[in-house]
């Protein structure tokens, strides 16, 4: 009985030190594996498991498990029992977390795409004009291994054939994975065209785009050079005309035929027809003027429709020179004039060059257009003595602007070699009609030499007059008090010698003879109404103080009777020559034909 007692006891004992069968596991940890995931590419998928222990650490199953990520980068989704998969969704970090109640696991995870694959999406195989931008840009995209778009990819665009261009050259991918640039074709139609595109800092196979150019249609002709030439009549001019023909885009056409033909002055062309070359530039042979002096005119028309500005018109100036044995002086026509109005011209030109017997330094030159007076023509030869553009145009109608005249370039240190003589053409038509027209031109040729117009600059004007102050102005020249004594100078009391126009306004003042002592004589200030305008010994011999070697001898017969009239007492009357000198530009000209500006 004692023994069994002892025995229950220690069974109750040992039960009582043993742990109790009814006590519940807890999970106490979540261990994910594998604990880091790398994607290269959005898309790509892994399995990761997750492992439950208790708290005495023995693993525990069956126990539901929740999965989350922490960002956009990666999603997941559980598979079932312990098993997740998780997705990367774009490039980026998460945190991959599996949790039963309050406790939780996680695996890091980096999704950084890897570009595998540079492909074209848009801009192969156009058709384009030459010189043009393609209609549709070239674009290519950037995919990882598993074909979802890169961004942030620097993709470099190069022409690798034709001579083309592209903006820009180097352009990064949107979140498209795409990346794109305009294509302008190169000038070239028989050239093929091409574009590489690169990935930056990735050994992938280059992608190339190709194109073909052809030519637009033409759209335009215009001068290229030659236009407004002069030069001697019946020679031909020194720069032979061209025109450009260019497509609608403004780009030179080849090949396009050119006929020149001469419409005006009686001139002849050689090489009539032409073609353009790869600078769209057609020119022709040469260009004769016409055998007279005046207006020249040629025409260059492209074959074929559709062409503006069709045909293209230059205009050129013939010269002739005039009279004068010693001194020639070249008459170029700027503007259409009538037979009798080119022969009071040359009769003015004649009788100049009879009163100037010496020759004067010839002097080769070229002048630039528009540098005396506007529109003035280009000349390029060798100027012997003295050219004259001569032009009746429209300047402002009947009355005040009667024209003007004088000197654009002179010699350095001497007489004058290119001048202009502009008149209005409503004044010119009275002036013929009441026949005063060659005595105007002849005074206006006047100043043109010098005289009026070199005066001042040769230091031969004293005392000069002003608007508002008159003095005692006068001409110092030994040549011409002489021959101011020689025609009754001698007995003049008014002043110091030669008296020179004080009155009048400007244009008059300063440039003129004094009209109240030299009375009708041909350069006072104011042209006389019925009576000659002499040329007298006075004008001849102040041609010397300028320069020039004269011949006194064909002088007109004047004489002066200033003993019987009182000084200032003959009363300005008929047309007063007033503004009629160039204000323009001045130049000076050496030997060696550079110019120099002087006023």
């Amino acid at each position: 009985m004692k023994r069994a007692l002892s025995c229950t006891v220690l069974a109750l004992l040992l039960w009582g030190c043993s742990d109790s069968p009814s006590e519940p596991k807890v999970a106490t940890t979540v261990v994910v594996t594998p604990g880091s995931v790398t994607f290269d590419a959005v898309g790509a998928t892994k399995v990761v498991h997750a492992s439950v222990k208790d708290q005495k650490g023995g693993s525990m199953s069956g126990v539901a498990l929740s999965w989350s990520s922490s960002s956009p980068a990666a999603t997941v989704v559980g598979a079932g029992g312990d098993s997740a998969v998780v997705t990367a969704a774009a490039n980026g970090t998460a945190s991959i977390t599996a949790s039963t109640g309050a406790v939780a696991g996680a695996a890091a995870v980096q999704v950084a795409q890897v570009a595998t694959v540079i492909e074209k999406a848009s801009g192969d195989q156009q058709t384009g004009t030459v010189g043009a931008a393609l209609p549709v840009q070239v674009r290519v995209r950037i995919l990882d291994r598993l074909g979802s778009p890169v961004a942030g990819q620097s993709v470099t665009f190069a022409v690798t054939q034709g001579g083309g261009t592209l903006s820009p050259t180097t352009a990064v991918t949107g979140a498209d994975g795409g990346a794109a640039t305009t294509w302008t074709l190169g000038t070239g139609t028989g050239t093929p065209q091409a574009v590489s595109a690169t990935l930056q800092g990735a050994a992938l196979g280059a992608v190339t785009f190709s194109a073909t150019a052809v030519a637009g249609p033409a759209a335009t002709v215009a001068p290229n050079g030659g236009s407004g030439q002069g030069g001697m009549a019946g020679t031909a001019l020194p720069t032979s005309p061209s025109v450009v023909v260019r497509d609608a885009g403004g780009l030179p056409l080849a090949g396009r035929t050119v006929t020149f033909a001469v419409t005006g002055g009686g001139g002849s062309v050689t090489g009539a027809t032409a073609t353009t070359n790869a600078s769209g530039v057609a020119t022709v042979g040469s260009w004769v003027l016409g055998p007279q002096a005046g207006l020249n005119q040629l025409t260059a028309t492209v074959s074929g429709t559709g062409v503006a500005d069709n045909p293209v018109i230059f205009g050129a100036v013939g010269c002739q020179g005039g009279g004068g044995a010693g001194y020639a002086i070249t008459l170029c026509y700027t503007t259409p004039m009538t037979p009798a109005q080119r022969g009071v011209f040359e009769d003015a030109a004649a009788r100049w060059g009879g009163l100037i017997t010496g020759d004067v330094l010839d002097v080769a030159a070229a002048i630039p257009g528009g540098s005396c007076g506007e529109g003035s023509p280009s000349l390029d030869l060798n100027f012997d003595d003295l050219v004259i553009f001569a032009g009746v145009e429209d300047i402002d109608g009947p009355g005040s602007i009667l024209g003007q005249a004088g000197w654009c370039f002179r010699r350095t240190g001497s007489l004058p070699i290119l001048g202009l003589m502009r008149f209005d053409a409503a004044d010119v038509a009275a002036l013929e009609a009441d026949g005063r027209l060659g005595d105007v031109i002849l005074h206006e040729m006047g100043h043109v030499l010098g005289i009026g117009s070199m005066w001042s600059t040769l230091g031969l004007l004293q005392n000069p007059s002003t608007a508002s102050s008159v003095l005692d102005t006068h001409f110092s020249g030994t040549n011409g008090i002489a021959g101011f004594d020689a025609i009754g100078g001698t007995t003049y009391t008014g002043g110091l010698k030669v008296p020179v126009e004080n009155t009048g306004g400007s244009g008059t003042f300063n440039s003129h003879w004094r009209e109240s002592v030299l009375a009708n004589e041909l350069m006072t200030g104011w042209l006389d109404t019925g009576t000659a305008h002499p040329l007298s010994l006075l004008t001849v011999r102040s041609l010397a103080d300028l320069g020039y070697t004269v011949n006194t001898a064909a002088a007109d017969g004047f004489f002066l009777t200033l003993s019987v009239r009182a000084p200032g007492s003959t009363t300005p009357r008929g047309l007063r020559l007033e503004n009629d000198g160039w204000a323009g530009p001045q130049y000076t000209i050496d030997r060696q034909g550079r110019r120099s500006r002087s006023r």
